[in-house]
């Protein structure tokens, strides 16, 4: 199957970018292909669901990706791999900070900073923030680079 040059040129720059393994995942998932639903999956027909064994995963099926639509495919799966975390972890922090005010342990709702510590051996390190916590700026900065990519790209 032929790769869109317009996906080599952002496997590049996410190279670039120190992104290496997430360009090595998306030329892989272009290269597998889109998964076809099985049926019984949602949006899927379920003339064939009472014929699968429900203790066995079923083969997935996948379909390849055409080339003229494997840019809007890398796009969705940066923002999948890159936007949401950003936001979702923006959103946790609003949330913790909601849930502490209602039970009141604090006056007034202020987003509480998540912290992923690494389980290894030794102090964790001390990376720098740049956002307050439960800002998505960030994510929303992501998701405007990337719209630029894919007009700059295409």
């Amino acid at each position: 199957m032929a790769v869109n040059p317009d996906i080599m040129e952002l496997v590049g720059i996410l190279n670039e970018e120190g992104f290496e393994a997430l360009a090595g995942e998306l030329l892989t998932e272009i290269g597998l292909g889109r998964e076809l639903p099985e049926p019984g999956d949602y949006g899927a027909p379920l003339e064939q669901a009472d014929a699968l064994d429900p203790q066995a995963d079923p083969p997935i099926r996948r379909q390849a990706i055409p080339e003229d639509e494997q840019l809007g495919f890398a796009m969705r799966f940066l923002r999948l791999r890159l936007v949401e975390p950003v936001r979702r972890l923006a959103e946790a922090e609003r949330l913790a900070g909601s849930i502490q005010s209602f039970s009141g342990l604090v006056e007034r709702a202020e987003p509480i900073s998540i912290t992923f510590i690494p389980t290894e051996d030794g102090d964790p390190p001390r990376l720098a923030r740049k956002s307050a916590p439960g800002d998505q700026t960030d994510a929303d900065e992501l998701a405007r680079v990337l719209g630029s990519i894919a007009r700059e790209i295409a």
